[in-house]
């Protein structure tokens, strides 16, 4: 296969709070004024320390590394054939995907109100019927099997997260998972271990800053609550045997840009932040983030909204590598995935086409590409790996008669790619 080598350096793992790039942790204040960029909302909120400064982030960028140009190899997988699932309004964009135990797909999106779902049997794509009503689904398949989405709801002026159940050709009805007074949004959802079968994170609206919310079901029992130093949006959440790694997008000062900050959890405590992106004059926003063995993998969206790459890092024991580009235009938030031995790789919509890039090793990653089956039209993306070396994906396409087509189509064959995991989904 080939690559190209770069050299990696390290940096330091940033736990501890420097007076130079505090993370924003203490005293917010907000402005309450949202953006809408595209298909995306970025709140401006503020934050300050608690003795009144605003701080002052490094003006230190890690070394971009440029993703090295060489010719894919095409033995490293084969798409099946797209198949269609359903044809939906062209303003659909918001899905999620899941692969059950049988390696059955499932999706799930939002249209017209109503969250539709559908899976894929031995027969084909079932025909779709409604999960809930509401918006940002969220699927996730338990140890045991069994299918969970979360999704958000308004109600009386407020928004909550609710979760349902998937048994015997059935959806349960919803249970209220974050019981919050204020505007609860952006749920993701992950399998866990037996003992916490399902793991959640969602952020909240509050009057005074947003604040990252991190919760585990039981198997019976929501148990919930605010992760104090996460004061962010977009939290993103991913799980291993080592516990639950979390991301966000936050920013020291109104007049600085946002950066990525990671945390994990041990026990019953979150470790305290550290800096992603690390950047100085630019907004980094909306990860993803995959575990591997010793390895934490994190992508986002780094730029002016309207021009905005994709990036990417990686932290081992050491501290995080030099933060990579891979591309200088996204259109959707990136999805990272990232299996034992160094292989990882990126997905995301790059103008109206899907793209992706592997790497492997220390610091090798081939030429991004389009995705063969959706290279034109594409509206929105989801992904998913499995066990058998397979990715499947799931998107929406644009038709010239104002409506979309949600198709799907798997790789084949990727041996590179074997035991690669799904991530966390953001769609906005």
């Amino acid at each position: 296969m080939p690559t190209v080598s770069a050299t990696v350096t390290r940096r330091a793992p940033s736990r501890t709070p420097s007076p130079t790039r505090p993370p924003p942790t203490v005293a917010p204040t907000a402005s309450a004024t949202a953006t809408p960029v595209g298909r995306f909302v970025y709140l401006p909120w503020a934050w300050k320390r608690s003795d009144g400064a605003m701080g002052a982030r490094a003006a230190r960028r890690a070394r971009l590394l440029a993703a090295p140009t060489v010719t894919p190899d095409p033995s490293t997988g084969v798409w099946s054939a797209p198949e269609v699932i359903q044809t939906l309004p062209d303003d659909t964009w918001q899905i999620s995907l899941a692969i059950d135990a049988a390696g059955q797909p499932h999706v799930a999106w939002e249209e017209d109100g109503a969250l539709q779902h559908s899976w894929r049997g031995t027969g084909g794509w079932q025909e779709p019927g409604v999960l809930a009503y509401g918006e940002a689904p969220s699927l996730a398949v338990d140890a045991a099997g069994t299918l969970h989405a979360l999704f958000a709801n308004s109600f009386d002026d407020n928004q909550e997260i609710y979760h349902v159940t998937f048994r015997d050709g059935q959806w349960s009805l919803p249970v209220n998972v974050s019981h919050t007074t204020t505007f609860s949004t952006g749920p993701v959802l992950k399998a866990g271990p037996a003992e916490t079968p399902l793991l959640a994170t969602w952020a909240e609206i509050r009057p005074d800053a947003p604040l990252v919310y991190y919760g585990f079901w039981d198997g019976q029992f929501w148990h919930y609550g605010p992760v104090t130093q996460a004061r962010g949006l977009g939290p993103v959440l991913a799980v291993d045997d080592g516990g639950p790694l979390l991301a966000w997008h936050a920013r020291v000062a109104s007049d600085r840009p946002y950066d990525i900050y990671a945390a994990r959890r041990a026990g019953s405590e979150w470790s305290l932040p550290e800096n992603v992106s690390d950047s100085a004059d630019t907004d980094s926003v909306v990860a993803s983030v995959a575990l591997a063995p010793r390895a934490w993998h994190v992508a986002w969206r780094e730029g002016p909204p309207s021009a905005a790459g994709v990036a990417y890092s990686r932290r081992y024991e050491a501290g995080w590598d030099d933060v990579a580009s891979l591309a200088d235009v996204s259109a959707s938030p990136p999805q990272v995935l990232a299996a034992p031995g160094g292989a990882r790789e990126v997905v995301w919509l790059n103008g109206a086409a899907v793209w992706s890039v592997r790497g492997f090793g220390e610091g090798d990653w081939q030429t991004p590409a389009p995705v063969p089956p959706a290279a034109a039209n594409a509206l929105a993306v989801a992904v998913a790996g499995d066990s058998d070396g397979g990715l499947h994906l799931v998107w929406a396409e644009s038709q010239q008669d104002g409506t979309a087509v949600l198709r799907y189509a798997r790789r084949l064959g990727c041996q590179v790619c074997r035991a690669l995991v799904p991530v966390a989904l953001k769609t906005r």
